[in-house]
Formats: C-alpha cells, structure tokens, sequence
C-alpha cells in the first residue's frame, strides 16, 4: 500500500488461527493504514505495535477451553490495549452453530465500526 501510495481505506483486517496470527502482524507493522480488525482464536502472542493503534476496534474472539490459545487472547488483548485500540474480548463456545448471542456480538461490532 506505501509503496503504490494505494488509499484502499478504511481496512479491515480479518483472520482466524493463523490468519489471525497474519493479521495481528499486519496491526503491528501496518497500523496506520488499519481500521479494524476481527482476530477469531489467534495461536500465538502478539508483539508490539509501531505506532500507536489509537481509533483502531478490534473484536478478539477465543474459544472457551482452548488451553494455549487463551493465554494468547490474554497477551493480544493486553498488547493491543496499551496501543490505545478499542477491544472487544469474547470468549465464543467451540460450537460451529452460530447461536442468536454470536450474531448479535458480530453485528454490534460492526454496526460500531461504521457509525
């Protein structure tokens, strides 16, 4: 994006286990051209962003039991936290049914990003 002076934003970043371990990467190196970003069971920790991540929302969602995977979600959201990012942490079931309160989380997230 730098370097062809692209202006594809506001982006939003989305990924899951080790897409989100790809995007968390972007976050840090990339944060200025970032708006937000959904991190769905991340496998790792996060290092440090760059820049500050001020007026950055990002959903973390974890799922309950995972062991390793939670101590991860912990770390990232404390990471991104003293960035300045908004976060929202939750804990979804292991279920592949998306249920009535995971609908309503996802859509108020992104009814946020959009206001």
């Amino acid at each position: 994006m730098h370097t062809h002076e692209l202006t594809l934003v506001p982006v939003v970043v989305v990924g899951h286990a080790e897409g989100a371990d790809a995007a968390l990467d972007l976050i840090a190196c990339h944060a200025d051209a970032i708006s937000a970003a959904v991190i769905i069971n991340p496998t790792r920790i996060m290092r440090s962003p760059a820049t500050s991540l001020e007026e950055m929302d990002v959903l973390l969602a974890s799922p309950k039991g995972a062991g390793s995977a939670n101590g991860a979600a912990l770390q990232i959201e404390k990471c991104l936290v003293e960035a300045g990012a908004r976060v929202i942490c939750e804990w979804v079931p292991r279920s592949r049914a998306i249920r009535k309160r995971d609908e309503l989380m996802a859509r108020i997230f992104l009814s946020a990003l959009f206001r």
